[in-house]
């Protein structure tokens, strides 16, 4: 199956997902940037992997994702 939106559509019907990382900055400073990287790891691989499993396409990452999928 192709998911992939052609670059002359006019109209689709997609699903936008947006996730984020609650109070991100609070959390660095009160448990350091270590133990912070370690747990945003364990979202982006939640995140990459749900994405994969339903032919996602992220659109931009920081302290949560942009993504949309198209089925």
């Amino acid at each position: 199956m192709n998911n992939e939106i052609p670059n002359n559509i006019v109209e689709a019907d997609i699903a936008i997902v947006l996730t984020d990382i609650i109070a991100s900055t609070k959390f660095v400073q009160k448990n350091g940037s270590r133990a912070a990287a370690l747990w945003f790891g364990v979202h982006d691989k939640a995140v990459m992997n749900f994405m994969q499993r339903h032919n996602g396409r992220l659109v931009d990452a920081s302290d949560g994702h942009l993504m949309y999928f198209a089925n």
